[in-house]
């Protein structure tokens, strides 16, 4: 359970740090053409002439563990999610990989500043950690390491920021344990 706790502590931490930030997004449109089973692609839109997806600015959202599901109301762009994605138990000490990843979207070629923007609004609050502690329990390790997302798929841009915890359980050994 330390490590959903880290995540909730972490999700909370990066809220706070991006406040109200907002960045370009667009409406979310799950409507299919009437009998099609898949969305027209890039092309067959560009014969129909320019495209005329609103773009709009959306607060990021940020969630501990993974996206939620989907829904025609409401999109998911922009969001940061933090997910624990391996850990190691020594004796009196936990370490924990968190992975921050970031996403937006963008009509032009400059979504990847939207995504570096938020990227470091967020590598600066972690680094500014007084002792490098978040809430008094987790410790971060001092490297912090960032890279864009595998694959770019214009017009989504993504980050994925790498950090690394110690969470201290230091128990006495009860007679139970022995």
């Amino acid at each position: 359970m330390t490590e959903v706790f880290l995540t909730e502590a972490l999700a909370e931490f990066v809220q706070k740090a991006l406040g109200a930030q907002a960045v370009g997004t667009r409406k979310r449109s799950t409507q299919l053409p009437q009998g099609s089973l898949f969305t027209p692609s890039l092309a067959d839109k560009a014969q129909d002439g320019p495209a005329a997806e609103e773009e709009i600015v959306s607060q990021v959202q940020v969630y501990g563990g993974f996206l939620p599901p989907k829904t025609a109301e409401d999109g998911d762009l922009p969001f940061v999610y933090i997910r624990p994605v391996s850990g190691k138990v020594e004796a009196g000490k936990t370490t924990v990989e968190v992975v921050i990843t970031v996403g937006v979207y963008a009509q032009d070629m400059k979504g990847y500043l939207d995504a570096l923007n938020v990227y470091r609004r967020i590598s600066s609050a972690l680094t500014s950690l007084k002792s490098n502690r978040l809430a008094d329990k987790y410790e971060r390790a001092t490297e912090l390491t960032w890279n864009w997302a595998q694959e770019q798929n214009n017009p989504y841009w993504g980050v994925d920021i790498t950090t690394t915890w110690y969470i201290y359980t230091d128990r006495p050994l009860g007679e139970e344990f022995i």
